[in-house]
Protein backbone atom coordinates (compact mmCIF):
# COMPACT_ATOMS: atom_id res chain seq x y z
CA UNK A 1 0.00 0.00 0.00
CA UNK A 2 2.58 2.14 0.81
CA UNK A 3 4.77 1.74 -2.19
CA UNK A 4 1.47 2.32 -4.14
CA UNK A 5 0.51 5.52 -2.36
CA UNK A 6 4.57 6.64 -3.33
CA UNK A 7 4.00 6.02 -7.05
CA UNK A 8 0.63 7.94 -7.26
CA UNK A 9 2.59 10.61 -6.13
CA UNK A 10 3.08 12.99 -9.26
CA UNK A 11 7.37 13.26 -9.74
CA UNK A 12 7.46 16.94 -9.81
CA UNK A 13 6.28 16.52 -5.86
CA UNK A 14 9.41 14.28 -5.73
CA UNK A 15 11.20 17.17 -7.11
CA UNK A 16 10.17 20.10 -5.26
CA UNK A 17 11.09 17.74 -2.30
CA UNK A 18 14.82 17.42 -4.15
CA UNK A 19 15.13 21.37 -4.71
CA UNK A 20 14.54 21.24 -0.92
CA UNK A 21 17.26 18.50 -0.32
CA UNK A 22 19.63 19.92 -2.17
CA UNK A 23 19.92 23.50 -0.59
CA UNK A 24 19.73 21.76 2.52
CA UNK A 25 22.89 19.85 1.53
CA UNK A 26 24.73 22.79 0.71
CA UNK A 27 23.60 24.66 4.36
CA UNK A 28 24.23 20.94 6.08
CA UNK A 29 28.34 21.40 4.98
CA UNK A 30 27.88 24.88 6.75
CA UNK A 31 26.99 23.64 10.15
CA UNK A 32 29.81 20.93 10.12
CA UNK A 33 32.58 23.39 9.62
CA UNK A 34 30.92 25.34 12.44
CA UNK A 35 30.57 22.16 14.50
CA UNK A 36 34.11 21.21 13.95
CA UNK A 37 35.61 24.61 14.78
CA UNK A 38 36.99 25.20 11.20
CA UNK A 39 34.60 28.07 10.98
CA UNK A 40 34.04 29.99 14.05
CA UNK A 41 33.20 33.91 12.01
CA UNK A 42 29.61 34.31 12.34
CA UNK A 43 29.52 37.39 9.91
CA UNK A 44 32.14 40.38 8.64
CA UNK A 45 32.39 42.68 6.45
CA UNK A 46 28.92 44.20 4.93
CA UNK A 47 27.74 40.97 6.39
CA UNK A 48 28.99 42.05 10.24
CA UNK A 49 27.25 45.64 9.63
CA UNK A 50 23.39 43.93 9.18
CA UNK A 51 24.39 41.74 12.69
CA UNK A 52 26.14 43.89 14.89
CA UNK A 53 22.80 45.11 16.16
CA UNK A 54 22.69 42.05 17.89
CA UNK A 55 25.67 41.42 18.92
CA UNK A 56 25.91 44.65 20.56
CA UNK A 57 22.80 44.46 22.67
CA UNK A 58 23.50 41.32 24.14
CA UNK A 59 27.45 41.64 24.81
CA UNK A 60 27.47 45.32 25.41
CA UNK A 61 23.61 45.98 26.28
CA UNK A 62 23.32 49.01 24.12
CA UNK A 63 23.31 49.94 20.77
CA UNK A 64 25.69 52.68 21.46
CA UNK A 65 28.75 50.80 21.04
CA UNK A 66 32.35 51.84 19.56
CA UNK A 67 34.70 50.63 16.68
CA UNK A 68 37.15 49.30 19.15
CA UNK A 69 34.81 46.87 20.58
CA UNK A 70 33.78 45.63 17.20
CA UNK A 71 37.18 45.61 16.27
CA UNK A 72 37.84 43.43 19.40
CA UNK A 73 35.11 40.93 18.29
CA UNK A 74 36.67 40.66 14.81
CA UNK A 75 40.13 39.69 16.20
CA UNK A 76 38.50 37.46 18.17
CA UNK A 77 36.63 35.51 15.49
CA UNK A 78 37.15 36.45 12.41
CA UNK A 79 40.65 36.77 12.09
CA UNK A 80 41.16 40.47 12.89
CA UNK A 81 38.71 41.46 9.44
CA UNK A 82 38.92 45.16 9.53
CA UNK A 83 35.75 46.69 11.16
CA UNK A 84 34.43 49.76 9.24
CA UNK A 85 31.10 49.51 9.60
CA UNK A 86 30.34 52.51 12.18
CA UNK A 87 30.86 55.52 11.66
CA UNK A 88 31.58 58.50 14.39
CA UNK A 89 29.05 61.21 13.87
CA UNK A 90 29.60 65.17 15.26
CA UNK A 91 28.40 64.20 18.62
CA UNK A 92 31.21 61.92 19.17
CA UNK A 93 28.98 58.52 18.99
CA UNK A 94 29.29 56.11 16.21
CA UNK A 95 26.51 54.84 14.09
CA UNK A 96 26.22 51.92 12.19
CA UNK A 97 26.36 52.38 8.33
CA UNK A 98 23.73 49.78 7.62
CA UNK A 99 20.34 49.56 8.25
CA UNK A 100 18.73 47.23 10.97
CA UNK A 101 16.26 45.28 9.09
CA UNK A 102 18.59 42.23 8.87
CA UNK A 103 18.68 42.14 12.31
CA UNK A 104 14.66 42.49 13.12
CA UNK A 105 14.67 39.24 10.71
CA UNK A 106 17.63 37.16 12.40
CA UNK A 107 15.91 38.14 15.66
CA UNK A 108 13.76 34.79 16.91
CA UNK A 109 16.67 32.84 16.35
CA UNK A 110 19.38 35.28 17.80
CA UNK A 111 17.22 34.28 20.85
CA UNK A 112 17.01 30.96 20.70
CA UNK A 113 21.51 30.58 20.76
CA UNK A 114 21.21 33.23 23.30
CA UNK A 115 19.50 30.97 25.91
CA UNK A 116 21.78 28.10 24.28
CA UNK A 117 24.71 30.04 25.31
CA UNK A 118 23.48 30.78 28.44
CA UNK A 119 22.60 27.57 29.48
CA UNK A 120 25.26 26.41 27.88
CA UNK A 121 27.97 28.24 29.82
CA UNK A 122 29.36 29.69 26.75
CA UNK A 123 30.22 33.13 26.05
CA UNK A 124 27.09 35.79 24.97
CA UNK A 125 29.13 38.09 23.52
CA UNK A 126 26.79 37.48 20.19
CA UNK A 127 29.20 35.65 18.13
CA UNK A 128 30.11 32.41 20.13
CA UNK A 129 28.99 28.50 18.69
CA UNK A 130 25.29 28.86 19.74
CA UNK A 131 24.74 32.21 17.47
CA UNK A 132 26.96 31.02 15.03
CA UNK A 133 24.74 27.19 14.52
CA UNK A 134 20.94 29.18 14.73
CA UNK A 135 22.71 32.24 12.16
CA UNK A 136 22.98 29.24 9.78
CA UNK A 137 20.10 27.51 10.56
CA UNK A 138 18.33 30.70 10.12
CA UNK A 139 19.64 31.37 7.00
CA UNK A 140 18.60 27.61 5.57
CA UNK A 141 15.35 28.39 6.94
CA UNK A 142 15.09 31.38 5.03
CA UNK A 143 16.43 29.58 1.95
CA UNK A 144 13.50 26.77 2.15
CA UNK A 145 10.69 29.83 2.69
CA UNK A 146 11.48 30.99 -0.28
CA UNK A 147 11.40 28.21 -1.97
CA UNK A 148 7.83 27.80 -0.63
CA UNK A 149 6.60 31.05 -1.31
CA UNK A 150 8.17 31.02 -5.22
CA UNK A 151 6.28 28.66 -5.23
CA UNK A 152 2.98 29.79 -4.13
CA UNK A 153 3.54 33.02 -6.25
CA UNK A 154 3.89 30.83 -9.00
CA UNK A 155 1.40 28.69 -8.87
CA UNK A 156 -1.16 31.70 -9.64
CA UNK A 157 0.19 31.90 -12.80
CA UNK A 158 1.07 28.21 -13.73
CA UNK A 159 0.42 24.44 -13.27
CA UNK A 160 2.20 22.48 -10.82
CA UNK A 161 4.43 20.95 -12.71
CA UNK A 162 5.46 24.00 -15.00
CA UNK A 163 6.27 25.63 -11.47
CA UNK A 164 8.16 22.69 -10.40
CA UNK A 165 10.86 23.50 -13.79
CA UNK A 166 10.42 27.28 -12.94
CA UNK A 167 11.68 26.98 -9.60
CA UNK A 168 14.14 24.52 -10.80
CA UNK A 169 15.66 27.16 -13.36
CA UNK A 170 15.61 29.79 -11.37
CA UNK A 171 17.54 28.43 -8.37
CA UNK A 172 19.92 26.65 -9.83
CA UNK A 173 20.45 28.09 -13.09
CA UNK A 174 20.95 32.19 -12.04
CA UNK A 175 23.09 33.51 -9.54
CA UNK A 176 20.80 32.40 -6.66
CA UNK A 177 22.18 29.92 -5.58
CA UNK A 178 26.05 31.17 -5.13
CA UNK A 179 24.33 34.20 -3.52
CA UNK A 180 22.06 32.76 -1.15
CA UNK A 181 24.81 29.88 0.06
CA UNK A 182 27.46 30.64 -0.49
CA UNK A 183 27.17 34.21 0.90
CA UNK A 184 24.57 33.81 3.49
CA UNK A 185 25.85 36.29 5.56
CA UNK A 186 24.41 38.97 3.38
CA UNK A 187 20.80 40.25 3.08
CA UNK A 188 19.81 38.68 -0.52
CA UNK A 189 18.70 35.38 0.36
CA UNK A 190 16.37 37.08 3.19
CA UNK A 191 15.09 39.89 0.75
CA UNK A 192 14.36 37.55 -2.01
CA UNK A 193 11.86 34.91 0.42
CA UNK A 194 10.37 38.25 1.70
CA UNK A 195 9.89 39.50 -2.12
CA UNK A 196 8.59 36.18 -3.19
CA UNK A 197 6.22 36.54 0.17
CA UNK A 198 4.81 40.33 -0.36
CA UNK A 199 3.91 39.63 -4.43
CA UNK A 200 2.51 36.58 -3.12
CA UNK A 201 0.20 38.63 -1.17
CA UNK A 202 -0.25 41.75 -3.13
CA UNK A 203 -1.66 39.84 -5.95
CA UNK A 204 -3.80 36.99 -3.56
CA UNK A 205 -5.15 40.63 -2.00
CA UNK A 206 -5.78 42.20 -5.55
CA UNK A 207 -7.54 39.26 -6.76
CA UNK A 208 -9.89 38.17 -3.82
CA UNK A 209 -9.43 40.92 -0.96
CA UNK A 210 -8.13 38.52 1.15
CA UNK A 211 -4.41 39.26 4.03
CA UNK A 212 -4.92 42.89 2.62
CA UNK A 213 -2.33 43.98 5.61
CA UNK A 214 0.26 41.27 5.07
CA UNK A 215 1.79 42.86 1.82
CA UNK A 216 1.89 46.42 3.68
CA UNK A 217 3.67 44.61 6.61
CA UNK A 218 6.17 42.90 3.93
CA UNK A 219 7.35 45.72 2.26
CA UNK A 220 8.26 48.01 5.10
CA UNK A 221 10.39 45.03 6.67
CA UNK A 222 12.12 44.96 2.54
CA UNK A 223 12.74 48.57 3.21
CA UNK A 224 13.94 48.12 6.16
CA UNK A 225 16.65 45.90 5.33
CA UNK A 226 17.10 47.90 2.21
CA UNK A 227 15.87 51.19 1.81
CA UNK A 228 16.23 51.56 -1.87
CA UNK A 229 13.44 48.66 -2.65
CA UNK A 230 10.91 51.39 -1.78
CA UNK A 231 10.82 50.89 -5.55
CA UNK A 232 8.70 48.28 -4.82
CA UNK A 233 6.25 50.44 -3.85
CA UNK A 234 5.32 51.15 -7.20
CA UNK A 235 3.99 47.45 -7.67
CA UNK A 236 0.88 48.26 -5.12
CA UNK A 237 0.86 52.17 -6.68
CA UNK A 238 0.08 50.46 -9.80
CA UNK A 239 -1.74 47.70 -9.55
CA UNK A 240 -4.29 48.36 -6.93
CA UNK A 241 -5.69 51.45 -9.01
CA UNK A 242 -9.24 50.72 -10.11
CA UNK A 243 -11.03 53.81 -12.43
CA UNK A 244 -14.39 52.50 -11.73
CA UNK A 245 -14.25 52.53 -8.04
CA UNK A 246 -12.34 55.58 -8.26
CA UNK A 247 -9.34 57.88 -6.37
CA UNK A 248 -10.63 57.52 -3.10
CA UNK A 249 -11.17 53.57 -3.11
CA UNK A 250 -7.51 53.32 -4.36
CA UNK A 251 -6.07 55.95 -1.66
CA UNK A 252 -7.61 54.21 1.07
CA UNK A 253 -6.27 50.83 -0.45
CA UNK A 254 -2.65 52.56 -0.24
CA UNK A 255 -3.33 53.71 3.16
CA UNK A 256 -1.59 50.30 4.83
CA UNK A 257 1.53 50.65 3.45
CA UNK A 258 1.79 54.28 4.34
CA UNK A 259 0.84 53.43 7.73
CA UNK A 260 2.91 49.89 7.85
CA UNK A 261 6.02 51.57 6.01
CA UNK A 262 6.23 54.21 8.80
CA UNK A 263 6.04 52.16 11.85
CA UNK A 264 8.30 49.36 10.82
CA UNK A 265 10.70 52.50 10.21
CA UNK A 266 10.56 53.96 13.95
CA UNK A 267 13.08 51.12 15.50
CA UNK A 268 15.57 53.06 12.98
CA UNK A 269 15.10 56.38 13.12
CA UNK A 270 14.80 56.37 16.73
CA UNK A 271 18.52 54.62 16.46
CA UNK A 272 19.74 57.35 14.71
CA UNK A 273 18.26 60.34 16.67
CA UNK A 274 19.25 59.12 20.23
CA UNK A 275 22.86 57.50 19.57
CA UNK A 276 23.50 60.17 15.85
CA UNK A 277 21.95 63.05 17.19
CA UNK A 278 19.64 63.31 13.98
CA UNK A 279 16.09 62.05 13.00
CA UNK A 280 17.08 61.11 9.32
CA UNK A 281 20.56 59.52 8.49
CA UNK A 282 20.17 59.96 4.35
CA UNK A 283 23.29 58.03 3.45
CA UNK A 284 26.44 56.94 5.86
CA UNK A 285 28.55 54.97 2.79
CA UNK A 286 31.13 56.63 1.03
CA UNK A 287 29.40 55.79 -2.32
CA UNK A 288 26.20 57.39 -2.97
CA UNK A 289 23.06 56.77 -5.32
CA UNK A 290 23.39 58.79 -8.49
CA UNK A 291 20.42 58.39 -10.70
CA UNK A 292 21.77 60.94 -13.47
CA UNK A 293 24.63 58.86 -13.61
CA UNK A 294 23.92 55.41 -13.37
CA UNK A 295 26.71 52.62 -14.99
CA UNK A 296 23.55 50.67 -16.34
CA UNK A 297 25.96 48.92 -19.08
CA UNK A 298 28.52 47.85 -17.04
CA UNK A 299 26.00 46.71 -14.65
CA UNK A 300 24.37 44.58 -17.27
CA UNK A 301 27.35 43.38 -19.75
CA UNK A 302 30.27 43.83 -18.10
CA UNK A 303 33.06 40.98 -17.93
CA UNK A 304 33.76 42.51 -14.18
CA UNK A 305 30.35 41.78 -12.46
CA UNK A 306 27.53 42.38 -15.66
CA UNK A 307 24.21 40.58 -14.54
CA UNK A 308 23.50 39.39 -17.75
CA UNK A 309 26.64 38.14 -18.56
CA UNK A 310 27.33 35.92 -15.89
CA UNK A 311 22.62 35.21 -15.60
CA UNK A 312 21.97 34.96 -19.22
CA UNK A 313 18.89 33.29 -17.99
CA UNK A 314 17.40 36.74 -17.70
CA UNK A 315 18.09 37.38 -21.84
CA UNK A 316 14.63 36.09 -21.81
CA UNK A 317 13.05 39.02 -20.19
CA UNK A 318 12.16 41.01 -23.27
CA UNK A 319 10.20 38.55 -24.55
CA UNK A 320 8.50 37.42 -20.88
CA UNK A 321 7.14 40.89 -21.13
CA UNK A 322 5.94 40.79 -24.26
CA UNK A 323 3.79 37.64 -23.56
CA UNK A 324 2.82 39.33 -19.99
CA UNK A 325 1.93 42.42 -21.97
CA UNK A 326 -0.96 39.80 -24.23
CA UNK A 327 -1.82 38.22 -20.95
CA UNK A 328 -2.99 41.06 -18.42
CA UNK A 329 -1.22 44.77 -19.75
CA UNK A 330 -2.20 45.89 -16.15
CA UNK A 331 0.14 43.42 -14.47
CA UNK A 332 2.81 44.00 -17.25
CA UNK A 333 2.88 48.18 -16.98
CA UNK A 334 3.67 47.70 -13.10
CA UNK A 335 6.19 44.69 -13.09
CA UNK A 336 8.00 46.38 -16.33
CA UNK A 337 8.09 49.97 -14.51
CA UNK A 338 9.08 48.67 -11.16
CA UNK A 339 11.53 46.05 -12.82
CA UNK A 340 13.10 49.10 -14.46
CA UNK A 341 13.67 51.56 -11.72
CA UNK A 342 14.77 48.58 -9.51
CA UNK A 343 17.64 47.67 -11.67
CA UNK A 344 18.08 51.50 -12.78
CA UNK A 345 18.67 52.37 -8.93
CA UNK A 346 21.15 49.17 -8.09
CA UNK A 347 23.07 50.18 -11.76
CA UNK A 348 23.07 54.07 -9.70
CA UNK A 349 25.22 52.99 -7.00
CA UNK A 350 28.63 54.06 -7.41
CA UNK A 351 30.03 51.16 -5.91
CA UNK A 352 28.22 49.44 -9.08
CA UNK A 353 30.49 46.39 -9.46
CA UNK A 354 28.93 45.53 -5.26
CA UNK A 355 32.48 43.91 -4.11
CA UNK A 356 32.62 40.58 -3.54
CA UNK A 357 29.84 38.76 -5.49
CA UNK A 358 29.15 36.05 -8.31
CA UNK A 359 28.07 38.36 -11.06
CA UNK A 360 25.42 40.99 -9.61
CA UNK A 361 24.27 40.10 -6.29
CA UNK A 362 21.59 42.89 -5.28
CA UNK A 363 19.43 41.86 -8.38
CA UNK A 364 18.55 38.05 -6.70
CA UNK A 365 16.27 40.66 -4.59
CA UNK A 366 13.97 41.03 -7.15
CA UNK A 367 13.88 37.39 -8.92
CA UNK A 368 10.78 36.71 -7.72
CA UNK A 369 9.19 39.56 -9.34
CA UNK A 370 11.78 39.20 -12.71
CA UNK A 371 10.81 35.19 -13.11
CA UNK A 372 6.89 36.17 -13.59
CA UNK A 373 7.29 37.08 -17.30
CA UNK A 374 9.84 34.33 -18.11
CA UNK A 375 7.17 32.14 -16.07
CA UNK A 376 4.63 32.84 -18.75
CA UNK A 377 7.02 33.06 -21.84
CA UNK A 378 8.07 29.14 -20.80
CA UNK A 379 4.50 28.09 -20.37
CA UNK A 380 2.55 29.98 -22.99
CA UNK A 381 5.02 29.11 -26.54
CA UNK A 382 2.56 26.56 -28.64
CA UNK A 383 4.59 26.55 -31.60
CA UNK A 384 7.27 23.13 -31.06
CA UNK A 385 10.28 24.96 -33.16
CA UNK A 386 9.74 28.22 -30.58
CA UNK A 387 9.47 25.97 -27.52
CA UNK A 388 12.66 23.66 -28.47
CA UNK A 389 14.87 27.01 -28.54
CA UNK A 390 13.61 28.55 -25.72
CA UNK A 391 13.80 25.29 -23.36
CA UNK A 392 17.13 24.63 -24.77
CA UNK A 393 18.40 28.16 -23.87
CA UNK A 394 17.24 27.29 -20.68
CA UNK A 395 19.06 24.36 -20.20
CA UNK A 396 22.56 25.50 -21.28
CA UNK A 397 22.01 28.60 -18.58
CA UNK A 398 21.47 26.27 -16.12
CA UNK A 399 24.63 24.25 -17.10
CA UNK A 400 26.70 27.07 -17.32
CA UNK A 401 25.69 28.47 -14.16
CA UNK A 402 26.05 25.47 -12.42
CA UNK A 403 29.88 24.85 -13.60
CA UNK A 404 30.58 29.05 -13.26
CA UNK A 405 29.19 28.64 -9.88
CA UNK A 406 31.57 25.75 -8.72
CA UNK A 407 34.43 28.20 -10.72
CA UNK A 408 33.34 30.87 -8.22
CA UNK A 409 33.33 28.72 -5.13
CA UNK A 410 37.62 27.23 -6.67
CA UNK A 411 38.06 31.37 -6.83
CA UNK A 412 38.96 30.56 -10.57
CA UNK A 413 36.66 33.56 -11.82
CA UNK A 414 37.56 36.26 -9.24
CA UNK A 415 34.84 37.72 -6.68
CA UNK A 416 35.26 41.45 -8.04
CA UNK A 417 38.53 41.55 -10.60
CA UNK A 418 37.39 40.15 -13.28
CA UNK A 419 38.31 40.82 -17.10
CA UNK A 420 37.39 39.90 -20.76
CA UNK A 421 40.86 38.12 -21.19
CA UNK A 422 40.39 36.59 -17.62
CA UNK A 423 36.84 34.96 -18.57
CA UNK A 424 37.91 33.63 -22.16
CA UNK A 425 41.40 32.15 -20.30
CA UNK A 426 39.27 30.16 -17.74
CA UNK A 427 36.28 29.59 -19.73
CA UNK A 428 35.77 25.46 -19.21
CA UNK A 429 38.72 25.54 -16.57
CA UNK A 430 38.30 24.18 -13.30
CA UNK A 431 41.74 23.67 -12.16
CA UNK A 432 42.71 26.65 -10.07
CA UNK A 433 46.28 26.11 -11.20
CA UNK A 434 45.70 27.16 -14.41
CA UNK A 435 44.49 30.92 -13.60
CA UNK A 436 47.28 33.81 -14.52
CA UNK A 437 46.25 36.38 -11.55
CA UNK A 438 47.64 39.25 -14.04
CA UNK A 439 45.16 39.16 -16.25
CA UNK A 440 42.64 40.27 -13.47
CA UNK A 441 42.01 43.78 -12.97
CA UNK A 442 44.69 45.73 -11.11
CA UNK A 443 43.94 45.47 -7.37
CA UNK A 444 44.11 49.27 -5.40
CA UNK A 445 45.66 47.90 -2.47
CA UNK A 446 48.62 46.17 -4.49
CA UNK A 447 51.39 48.76 -4.72
CA UNK A 448 53.65 46.55 -6.48
CA UNK A 449 52.26 45.59 -9.52
CA UNK A 450 54.47 47.64 -11.88
CA UNK A 451 57.11 45.87 -11.02
CA UNK A 452 55.82 43.03 -12.85
CA UNK A 453 56.33 45.53 -16.30
CA UNK A 454 57.51 42.20 -18.26
CA UNK A 455 54.95 39.36 -17.47
CA UNK A 456 52.21 42.04 -17.99
CA UNK A 457 54.39 42.90 -21.73
CA UNK A 458 54.58 38.81 -21.84
CA UNK A 459 50.28 38.95 -22.09
CA UNK A 460 50.51 41.33 -25.31
CA UNK A 461 49.53 44.24 -22.79
CA UNK A 462 50.69 47.65 -22.78
CA UNK A 463 52.38 50.69 -20.65
CA UNK A 464 51.34 53.86 -21.30
CA UNK A 465 52.91 57.01 -18.77
CA UNK A 466 51.56 60.56 -18.57
CA UNK A 467 53.01 63.51 -16.27
CA UNK A 468 49.96 65.30 -15.16
CA UNK A 469 51.46 67.38 -13.05
CA UNK A 470 55.42 69.08 -12.84
CA UNK A 471 56.02 72.23 -11.47
CA UNK A 472 59.74 73.28 -10.67
CA UNK A 473 58.48 76.54 -8.97
CA UNK A 474 58.71 77.58 -5.74
CA UNK A 475 55.08 77.61 -4.41
CA UNK A 476 54.65 79.02 -0.90
CA UNK A 477 52.17 78.29 1.71
CA UNK A 478 51.67 81.09 4.88
CA UNK A 479 51.51 79.53 8.43
CA UNK A 480 47.95 78.09 9.24
CA UNK A 481 46.86 78.21 5.93
CA UNK A 482 46.23 75.36 3.09
CA UNK A 483 47.15 75.78 -0.63
CA UNK A 484 46.10 73.52 -3.86
CA UNK A 485 47.30 72.60 -7.22
CA UNK A 486 44.13 72.86 -10.06
CA UNK A 487 41.88 70.03 -9.77
CA UNK A 488 42.66 67.05 -12.41
CA UNK A 489 40.03 65.45 -14.13
CA UNK A 490 41.73 62.04 -14.51
CA UNK A 491 39.63 60.69 -17.45
CA UNK A 492 40.50 63.31 -19.35
CA UNK A 493 44.39 62.48 -19.25
CA UNK A 494 43.86 58.32 -18.68
CA UNK A 495 42.83 55.95 -21.01
CA UNK A 496 42.23 53.40 -17.71
CA UNK A 497 41.87 53.63 -14.18
CA UNK A 498 44.08 50.74 -14.28
CA UNK A 499 46.61 53.04 -12.74
CA UNK A 500 49.88 53.88 -10.67
CA UNK A 501 49.97 57.64 -9.54
CA UNK A 502 53.58 58.74 -8.49
CA UNK A 503 54.76 62.08 -6.79
CA UNK A 504 58.01 63.10 -6.59
CA UNK A 505 58.55 66.21 -4.57
CA UNK A 506 60.62 68.36 -2.14
CA UNK A 507 59.61 70.94 0.25
CA UNK A 508 61.33 73.26 3.37
CA UNK A 509 59.57 73.89 6.21
CA UNK A 510 60.76 76.86 8.61
CA UNK A 511 58.95 74.63 11.87
CA UNK A 512 59.14 71.31 12.35
CA UNK A 513 57.39 71.31 15.43
CA UNK A 514 53.66 71.89 13.44
CA UNK A 515 51.88 69.42 11.23
CA UNK A 516 52.20 69.97 7.45
CA UNK A 517 50.61 67.88 5.04
CA UNK A 518 50.69 66.84 1.37
CA UNK A 519 47.07 65.68 0.70
CA UNK A 520 45.94 63.92 -2.49
CA UNK A 521 42.27 63.27 -2.88
CA UNK A 522 39.97 61.56 -5.03
CA UNK A 523 36.79 63.16 -5.28
CA UNK A 524 33.73 64.63 -7.42
CA UNK A 525 31.15 67.08 -6.91
CA UNK A 526 29.11 64.52 -5.11
CA UNK A 527 31.88 63.06 -1.98
CA UNK A 528 35.82 62.33 -1.95
CA UNK A 529 36.54 58.78 -1.68
CA UNK A 530 39.88 58.20 -1.04
CA UNK A 531 42.71 60.60 0.16
CA UNK A 532 46.25 59.92 0.91
CA UNK A 533 48.35 62.27 3.34
CA UNK A 534 51.93 62.67 3.79
CA UNK A 535 53.36 64.33 6.52
CA UNK A 536 56.20 66.82 5.87
CA UNK A 537 57.47 68.79 9.07
CA UNK A 538 56.61 66.56 12.21
CA UNK A 539 60.11 64.93 13.15
CA UNK A 540 61.85 65.62 9.94
CA UNK A 541 65.04 68.12 8.94
CA UNK A 542 63.54 71.15 7.65
CA UNK A 543 64.28 70.34 3.71
CA UNK A 544 63.67 67.07 2.15
CA UNK A 545 62.68 64.93 -0.80
CA UNK A 546 60.31 62.46 -0.90
CA UNK A 547 58.56 59.86 -3.76
CA UNK A 548 55.09 58.55 -2.92
CA UNK A 549 52.93 56.31 -4.96
CA UNK A 550 49.55 54.58 -4.91
CA UNK A 551 47.05 52.40 -7.38
CA UNK A 552 43.84 53.92 -8.06
CA UNK A 553 40.47 52.64 -7.43
CA UNK A 554 38.03 52.09 -9.44
CA UNK A 555 36.88 55.56 -10.71
CA UNK A 556 33.04 56.13 -10.05
CA UNK A 557 32.68 58.84 -12.68
CA UNK A 558 34.06 60.24 -15.92
CA UNK A 559 34.23 63.36 -13.97
CA UNK A 560 36.65 62.18 -10.97
CA UNK A 561 38.95 64.57 -10.42
CA UNK A 562 42.13 64.23 -8.05
CA UNK A 563 43.23 67.15 -5.89
CA UNK A 564 46.65 67.91 -4.56
CA UNK A 565 46.84 70.31 -2.01
CA UNK A 566 49.23 71.39 1.05
CA UNK A 567 47.32 71.57 4.73
CA UNK A 568 49.87 73.76 6.76
CA UNK A 569 48.79 73.76 10.42
CA UNK A 570 52.43 75.02 11.90
CA UNK A 571 52.96 78.86 12.47
CA UNK A 572 55.23 79.36 9.40
CA UNK A 573 55.51 78.99 6.26
CA UNK A 574 56.36 76.09 4.24
CA UNK A 575 57.95 75.78 0.56
CA UNK A 576 57.24 73.26 -1.83
CA UNK A 577 60.56 73.70 -4.10
CA UNK A 578 59.50 70.47 -6.85
CA UNK A 579 56.42 69.00 -7.54
CA UNK A 580 55.84 66.19 -10.51
CA UNK A 581 52.78 63.79 -11.02
CA UNK A 582 53.19 60.70 -13.04
CA UNK A 583 50.62 58.22 -13.87
CA UNK A 584 51.57 54.57 -15.03
CA UNK A 585 48.91 52.95 -16.83
CA UNK A 586 48.11 49.12 -18.16
CA UNK A 587 46.67 48.70 -21.34
CA UNK A 588 44.85 45.67 -22.19
CA UNK A 589 44.05 46.49 -26.40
Amino acid sequence: MLLKAIKSIPYFRWGHALIVLLLSVAFMHELLKVSSGENRCVASYDGFGYYLYLAALTDQGTLDVNKEWAQKLQDRYCNGTEVYQLIQRDNGHYLNVYHMGLSVVLAPSFMIGHVWAVAGGFPTDGMSFPYHFMYILNAWFFVVLGWYFLRKLLLLFCSEQATFWITFLLLFGTNYLVTSVMMYMLQHGYVFTLVAAFLYYLLRYRKDGRCRFVAPFLLGLIVLIRPSHIVLGLLPILLLYDRKKGIRNWIMQLLPYLLAGFLIQIPQLLYWRFIGGHWIESNLHVEEVILFDAHFSDFLFSFRKGWLLYTPFFLLLPFGFWMLYKKESRLFYAALVTSFMSIWVMASWECWWYASSFGQRPVVDIYPLLILPIALLLTSIRKQYWRLISYTFAGLCLLLNLFQSEQFRRGIIANDRMTKDQYWAVFGVLEASKVNPLRLRVSEMDSEWTKQRQKYLDLGYRFEKKVLLDSDQMITCPGNKDWGFDHITLMEHLATDETELKADFAWEVLDTTGSVTLRMELANKHNVYLWNTIELALNKSRSDSASFAFTLPTLHHSYDYLQVYLVNRSGKEIRLKRFQLTATSLIRD
